[in-house]
């Protein structure tokens, strides 16, 4: 006896007339879907599109601003060679601490017990994530399958250090 499983597939997302304009403007690209014809499409108050954006100048550069902040944070490493081995990790991490989102040290955030667990859920999620966009991939099984052993063991691990 063979079981036959059923196909289920569900669009999730923002709203479905901001999905349908996403796909009108993939349409009319020849399949590309780009963010720069998303904001040209968006520029019209009319487009289910438009709300989506922060359209006064001046808050838009400061969001802009604040978008090259994190990545010039986010761009510094910090090479570790010891008994472990060698290695290359961030070297601010993103925690939130009162209600707001901040960086610190990495190494400032292993030693502190409520940010090292903080860092470690937002690894598992951050892994989760990826793990989710490679079962797209059918030959990519044996990835799927090593990730899920580092998010249980991450979900089992004590202390984390820097060895990631």
């Amino acid at each position: 006896m063979v079981t036959q499983i059923e196909t289920v597939r569900e669009i999730v997302g923002a709203d479905e007339e901001s999905f349908i304009a996403l796909e009108r403007i993939l349409d009319a690209n020849e399949g590309d879907l780009t963010p720069g014809a998303v904001v040209t499409e968006a520029r019209n108050p009319e487009s289910p599109l438009h709300h989506h954006f922060e359209w006064d100048n001046a808050k838009a550069a400061d969001a802009h601003r604040l978008n090259q902040a994190r990545a010039l944070i986010q761009s510094y490493r910090l090479h570790v060679v010891d008994e472990r081995g060698e290695r290359t990790v961030r070297f601010y991490s993103n925690v939130v601490i009162r209600d707001e989102h901040t960086y610190r040290r990495t190494e400032e955030i292993l030693r502190i017990d409520g940010l090292r667990e903080q860092r470690r859920m937002k690894l598992v999620k951050e892994l989760t994530r990826l793990q989710g966009d490679l079962k797209a991939f059918d030959e990519h099984s044996a990835a799927v399958r090593a990730i899920q052993t580092a998010i249980d063991t991450l979900n089992g691990a004590e202390k984390p250090t820097l060895a990631t």
